[in-house]
């Protein structure tokens, strides 16, 4: 492929090894290659569950050939679906970053934040810097609330982890 990075190439060629290797199971170990690619899967099967695909004769399912079988499974929200309940995953990664389904909602409820007899109670910032934009001040907030949320966790454990150290308990 001319013009192409190589290590672009080997990483892909890597990423699609480990789905190969992986079968019908959800992926938790690409992230380093994909966006959310250590817990979105993961959690889709959890709270959505999974309709099955293939028949129990065929291989695991092979995601670089889309075909295989991948069994069925109920979700945790399986009660709420049969009732056409709607349920969204609201994933948030360590990083801050949002999927795709929380940032759907949030441009939806920005733009109705816009709408015409709309009221927007948001308390946005009132420095010079701050944003008077619904989605920016949500995302950010949202993020930021996130990052200090996991910090404070490697922190309590890091305390723990020193407390138990100081008391000569490995």
């Amino acid at each position: 492929m001319a013009g192409t990075n190589p290590a672009v190439v080997a990483v892909f060629a890597r990423a699609l090894t480990t789905f190969s290797q992986q079968g019908g199971a959800p992926s938790t170990a690409e992230g380093h290659v994909y966006a959310f690619g250590c817990t979105e899967e993961n959690l889709r099967k959890l709270v959505f569950g999974l309709k099955q695909i293939g028949s129990p004769s065929d291989d695991k399912y092979d995601r670089t050939k889309g075909a295989g079988y991948v069994a069925e499974c109920d979700g945790q929200y399986a009660d709420a679906l049969s009732r056409n309940i709607g349920v969204a995953l609201l994933l948030v990664e360590t990083t801050g970053a949002l999927g795709a389904a929380f940032m759907t909602i949030l441009r939806i409820l920005a733009k109705q934040a816009r709408l015409p007899g709309a009221t927007d109670l948001t308390q946005y910032g009132e420095g010079r810097a701050s944003t008077k934009a619904f989605l920016t001040h949500h995302v950010a907030n949202i993020s930021t609330v996130v990052q200090a949320a996991d910090a404070h966790t490697v922190l309590s454990a890091a305390v723990s982890r020193a407390q138990r150290l100081s008391h000569g308990f490995a």
